[in-house]
Order: C-alpha cells, then structure tokens, then sequence
C-alpha cells in the first residue's frame, strides 16, 4: 500500500500514534469517585425503569480529560 505524501515525501503510516487512549486508561483509576456515581446512577435508572445519568458521565469524563491534558500537552511543546 502507498503511504501518503507530504511536501514530496513519503512519510511512513506507523509514524503517527494516538496517545490519547493510553493517556486515559492511565487516569482513569483516579477519577474511581466519579466513576462509582455514574455507575450507582445508571443502576438506579435500571430499576426505575427511566431517567438519564449524562451528567454524571461528562462529569467523569471531565475528570479524566482534566488529568489527560497535563500529559498530552506536555507532549505537544
């Protein structure tokens, strides 16, 4: 398969890798309060039968992204 070329350049496919992803796997144990909640939230809607727990799921994922950036713009200078 041909790769992309840039300015003439072939510039190798494997070069370029999200770090996102392993970022968020790595700080996601610290946000386990935020997670317990949109957990105890999404079972209580289960047995009520109605409701919504997106707040509580932005809330975690606000956690993680807050941890998460420290690193991927570190990563970025």
């Amino acid at each position: 398969m041909a790769e992309p070329r840039y300015g003439g350049a072939y510039v190798p496919i494997d070069l370029c890798t999200d770090p996102k992803p392993d970022v968020d796997r790595k700080c996601a144990p610290g946000c386990s309060a935020a997670w317990e909640k949109y957990q105890a939230c999404a079972t209580r809607i289960e047995e009520k039968g109605s409701g919504e727990c997106s707040g509580y799921y932005m809330d975690y994922f606000k956690c993680v992204d807050k941890c998460t950036a420290k690193s991927l713009f570190s990563q970025l200078a």
